[in-house]
């Protein structure tokens, strides 16, 4: 019982670090992103990719100067259907973008589908992409950790 006592304040503490972390950004979006692969790394890379196109199509080249102007923090699972990787993202940004909400999900979406291979036809209402509100910022990171009890030695969370 008192493993689960440590996991479980562990979990708690880690929540309110990124929360405190993420809540001076004024928006957000809570992203899913399924794969076709099954490739943690060629995964991992695709991820990577993609949140570099997302700075520079929000910010400009001028990105690279001050990263932290759009933060991104997720976690990847394998899931219980196919087997397959998906992501979930937490998405926050200042409201210093001239880019709005739809853009950046239509802009998500057409690079997931290049990225990962998808029929480029299904981009705009396939199921590999799913973009909401990030609703409360910490109810999106404990979406984000709900893992951490069944994997917690395998446990991922991760900043871009």
């Amino acid at each position: 019982m008192e493993n689960l006592k440590v996991c479980i304040d562990g979990k708690s503490r880690m929540v309110m670090d990124v929360v405190e972390d993420l809540e001076c950004y004024k928006r957000g979006l809570f992203v899913t992103l399924n794969s076709i692969t099954k490739d943690e790394f060629k995964f991992d890379g695709q991820l990577d990719n993609l949140i570099h196109w997302l700075r520079d199509y929000c910010y400009g080249r001028s990105y690279s100067v001050d990263k932290s102007r759009l933060r991104v923090v997720g976690a990847f699972e394998v899931g219980t259907f196919n087997q397959g990787l998906h992501a979930h993202l937490v998405i926050m940004h200042s409201s210093d973008t001239n880019r709005t909400a739809d853009q950046i999900e239509a802009f998500i979406r057409r690079k997931w589908y290049v990225l990962t291979g998808g029929n480029d036809k299904a981009h705009e209402h396939g199921s590999l992409v799913n973009v909401q509100n990030v609703g409360t910022l910490e109810g999106g990171i404990k979406y984000l950790t709900k893992t951490y009890y069944h994997q917690s030695n395998q446990f991922n969370l991760r900043y871009f």
